[in-house]
């Protein structure tokens, strides 16, 4: 049964970032440039979820992995190829670059009037990753499972560089909710590893998801970032 809040509700996510020191960067580019064969492409659309009507929407990110499943920076600009199965619901360009000693490249995703799924994949080194996208479908409610979502591209980096990251609804079965009008998440973090370009963001009504921008210092650690909603007065499932 679910439990009730009778009073203003917290939905909290924490998760960890690794800070990865100069010496481990230079050994993960030492790793890419004797095995740049083996490196391994990771492909993040967040939200998979999006209002339809003509928009771009910057949420698609690819990075690159050595055979132990550590991010590495490739020593030289690393094209990955792009494609959408349904390109008049969602289309992508038909590249996109990771910059040499970059951690991701971020793409756009380019919605029109068609509702409806596709699916986006990303090619690198022969090896094909997919994941499905979806526009339109609107649904004003919020659900009584919905839960608040952080996700970030990698949740490894370096030091010195900037992360984008992306914050939205879903239900219980993953599924991304519209908001049905402006919701305001608060931001708090490890200050003395990471800092934030706001403190503050904003999923605004109509839309699936917002997102900001980490970035990293000279230190070393484990960081965290905690989203939270105190305005919506929900239901937990147990």
């Amino acid at each position: 049964m679910g439990a009730k809040m009778t009073n203003n509700s917290l939905i909290v996510l924490t998760f960890s970032i690794l800070l990865v020191s100069g010496f481990v960067s230079q050994a993960s580019a030492q790793i890419i440039i004797t095995n740049l064969d083996n490196a391994i492409v990771q492909l993040n659309i967040t939200p998979s979820h999006v209002d339809g009507g003509d928009g771009i929407h910057s949420i698609g990110y690819v990075n690159l992995i050595n055979k132990n499943g550590f991010l590495v920076k490739p020593p030289q600009d690393a094209i990955i190829q792009l494609k959408s199965d349904n390109p008049n619901i969602a289309s992508v360009p038909s590249t996109i670059t990771i910059k040499a000693n970059q951690n991701y490249g971020v793409f756009d995703i380019k919605t029109g009037i068609q509702t409806g799924e596709s699916t986006i994949s990303a090619t690198f080194n022969g090896q094909t990753v997919f994941q499905n996208f979806i526009v339109g479908e609107n649904n004003f409610e919020i659900p009584e499972d919905v839960q608040l979502v952080v996700h970030l591209p990698s949740n490894e980096m370096h030091v010195n560089s900037k992360m984008p990251f992306s914050v939205y609804l879903q239900t219980s079965e993953e599924k991304v909710i519209q908001a049905p009008y402006d919701i305001k998440i608060e931001l708090d973090y490890e200050n003395t590893l990471i800092g934030l370009e706001t403190y503050d963001l904003k999923i605004k009504e109509g839309t699936y998801y917002t997102w900001g921008i980490i970035q990293t210092n000279e230190k070393v650690g484990n960081a965290f970032i905690r989203a939270t909603q105190d305005e919506l007065n929900l239901q937990s499932a147990k």
